[in-house]
């Protein structure tokens, strides 16, 4: 009888242990994975405060001049009389006139261009369509495009059109875009 009260009380045992015991463990282990988890989360919480804070000191030792011409390449905001301004300073420039300036929204763009596949936004750097018209020389609107390549802000022509009425006076219209940030 001995015997068997011994083997019930070890069946018991192991009962009671594989009852509350293991779950208990299981629950143990669970928390210990969950512990390490939130430790890789904190870890890479500590590392992109680490890489932000480095960003911000680089950032910090740009010097003022260069952020105002990081903000004449691509300024924030469409900009349009500025823009303006600036093509109409290269034209005097040039020896020659700004006889019309229109602008166009990126979405305005975009069906303009419904023909492409390329995506017109990128992030939050958004298109500025500027077709405007030129009157003048075809050696001013030479130096013109010389002047425009060579300028601070970043400016794509797609299309130049040109009609003339008099022997070296030419109506020149351009299709460009010049970039902003959409903030």
């Amino acid at each position: 009888m001995k015997p068997f009260l011994s083997l019930l009380f070890i069946a018991g045992a192991i009962g009671l242990l594989w009852g509350i015991a293991f779950p208990q463990w299981n629950q143990v282990v669970a928390l210990r994975d969950e512990a390490r988890t939130l430790e890789n989360v904190v870890e890479e919480g500590d590392e992109a405060i680490a890489f932000m804070n480095e960003l911000l000191e680089r950032r910090n030792k740009i010097s003022e001049a260069h952020l105002q011409k990081l903000a004449r390449l691509v300024p924030s905001g469409p900009a349009k009389e500025s823009a303006l301004l600036e093509l109409d300073g290269l034209a005097a420039r040039s020896g020659i006139r700004l006889a019309s300036l229109n602008f166009s929204t990126t979405d305005e763009t975009t069906r303009r261009r419904a023909g492409e596949s390329v995506a017109v936004t990128r992030g939050e750097l958004k298109e500025l369509g500027e077709n405007f018209t030129l009157l003048g020389s075809y050696e001013g609107f030479r130096a013109f495009l010389r002047t425009l390549e060579n300028n601070i802000r970043l400016t794509d022509l797609d299309a130049i059109t040109f009609s003339s009425s008099d022997k070296n006076f030419f109506q020149f219209t351009l299709q460009a875009q010049s970039y902003y940030m959409d903030h």
